[in-house]
């Protein structure tokens, strides 16, 4: 009598504007978004109008699948989730220079389908520090700010800078 203990790990390649891109060993059937999440999310600079998930066929051909994930963002609509197979390789594109007009990356930035912090160096003069501030993805300037809370009585307010 042969039974079976457990499905065998899927090995998915996740490459491009993912926060931790590499190899991911994850459960047969698993969601491209739950994959991506896995990977820490997309990075800042990702275009998820066009993320690519390239399937091998067992003669060594491939078929591909384009997923737009930006679109139901903004309708509000569920996500076109793929269930990915052993041996996929998902491709998160870098958006293109021109293309940004159209592309809401503060939306992006606070769905669930990015990164879910950020992390941001601050040098304070006034205190004679430098220090790395974790804020939420999709944060301004004013909650950096906010979030550091300068002295006002000795930090030169007039004179904050972001340095990109």
């Amino acid at each position: 009598l042969v039974s079976l203990a457990g499905q065998r790990p899927a090995q998915i390649t996740l490459t491009g504007e993912i926060v931790r891109p590499g190899f991911y060993g994850v459960a047969a059937g698993s969601r491209l978004s739950t994959v991506l999440l896995s990977a820490g999310g997309s990075t800042p600079q990702a275009d998820l109008r066009a993320v690519l998930v390239r399937r091998f066929l067992s003669d060594g051909s491939y078929i591909e699948q384009r997923l737009d994930l930006f679109t139901p963002l903004v309708a509000g609509d569920p996500l076109p989730d793929l269930f990915l197979q052993d041996g996929d390789a998902v491709i998160v594109p870098k958006i293109e220079v021109g293309t940004e007009s159209t592309y809401d990356r503060q939306l992006v930035a606070r769905s669930n389908l990015a990164q879910p912090t950020i992390i941001i160096r601050v040098l304070s003069y006034d205190r004679n520090t430098v220090a790395n501030l974790n804020l939420r993805n999709g944060s301004n300037f004013v909650d950096a700010v906010t979030a550091i809370a300068p002295s006002l009585l000795t930090a030169d307010i007039g004179n904050i800078a972001l340095i990109r």
